[in-house]
């Protein structure tokens, strides 16, 4: 009986163990395959074009140096400065803008060739690059030194002559860089920071200590003659008149008549039309606002109205007459010539 029991004991361990051995067989992990390699990207290789700096040299103001291989010219500046009064070449007149100012460059130009060479304004490129990093494409004229006439010629071998070039540039601030540039595009790079004489009282901004920023509103003098494009104009006198008409304009009660003398001069090449609308003026209170416009130009000595052309390099005297209510105080007249500058005149002494 013992042993019977015992058997049976025996039979059911082997029955378990053969039971475990069943179970891990069944629940044994299957081996996961590793996912296919993916195919590589392959980059599609692109060009992307630079700028290549043009061939040339960094230069200095009083060096000479030869621009060009199949027609050279020699090239020496000498000098440079900022202007905001007109720059006459020949028959041209360029007058900046109050938005802009004149570099006016002063040259040698010199015919190294066996040969005659011919030069006028567009003979080599200049560009002159602002500090915004814009760039001021070509020179305006070229004129000779000695009679400011265009120079348009053919150069013999050996011969030099003076010249100078005149480039519009922003009012504000130094100019940086000049590039001047030769037609097989070799260039010269001159760095003008420090080296182009500055703009002066009272046409020059203070608050630049380079004197390259030119104001666009001008604290004028009377007496003192300034440059209104193809006029220069100063203002002599301005005082209240006890007329109650002038020419054909009869005032109302309580208004009388301000009568500003102005000197004008035409310093451009060619006749000039001058008559009561052709400079834009304004009479301003002493609480800033605007009270009066000009009304008519008269004759100096005539309450006759002006209008006429004026011939190169006439002078003559007008006077420009204005509308002001009795009970107004005076603080400035402002001129200006189409989009030049503002000049303004103290009229507070005016009673």
């Amino acid at each position: 009986m013992r042993r019977f029991a015992g058997l049976t004991l025996l039979i059911f361990a082997l029955i378990a163990v053969l039971g475990t051995v069943g179970f891990c067989a069944t629940t044994k992990k299957t081996a996961t395959k590793k996912p296919a390699a993916k195919p590589k990207a392959t980059s599609t290789a692109h060009y992307v074009q630079g700028t290549t700096q043009l061939k040339g040299e960094y230069a200095d103001f009083g060096t000479t140096y030869t621009l060009g291989k199949e027609s050279p010219l020699n090239i020496t500046i000498k000098s440079a400065e900022y202007s905001v009064e007109p720059v006459k070449i020949g028959e041209m007149l360029y007058v900046p803008t109050a938005e802009e100012k004149l570099l006016v460059l002063h040259m040698v130009y010199h015919n190294p060739q066996p040969s005659e060479q011919y030069v006028r304004w567009d003979t080599l490129g200049f560009t002159v690059v602002d500090p915004q990093s814009q760039n001021h494409d070509g020179l305006k004229d070229l004129g000779m030194e000695k009679d400011k006439l265009g120079c348009s010629m053919s150069m013999k071998p050996a011969q030099k002559i003076e010249v100078y070039g005149v480039m519009m540039v922003p009012a504000a601030a130094e100019m940086p860089k000049l590039i001047i540039k030769s037609s097989d595009e070799l260039v010269l790079r001159y760095n003008l920071k420090g080296k182009v004489k500055g703009l002066q009282a009272p046409f020059a901004d203070p608050a630049d200590k380079t004197g390259a920023t030119a104001l666009a509103t001008i604290n004028a003098q009377m007496g003192t003659y300034y440059p209104f494009g193809e006029f220069s104009v100063k203002i002599d006198s301005a005082e209240y008149s006890d007329k109650t008409q002038m020419a054909d304009i009869e005032l109302e009660e309580g208004q009388r008549f301000l009568v500003v003398q102005m000197g004008v001069k035409n310093v451009s090449a060619g006749n000039q039309f001058l008559r009561w609308d052709s400079i834009t003026s304004k009479v301003t209170d002493t609480d800033d606002t605007d009270v009066s416009d000009c009304r008519d130009m008269l004759q100096k000595s005539k309450d006759k109205s002006f209008s006429a052309d004026v011939k190169p390099g006439q002078e003559l005297t007008v006077r420009c007459i204005y509308i002001i209510p009795d009970d107004t105080d005076l603080k400035s007249l402002s001129e200006q010539l189409g989009e030049g500058r503002t000049f303004i005149f103290d009229l507070s002494g005016v009673k």
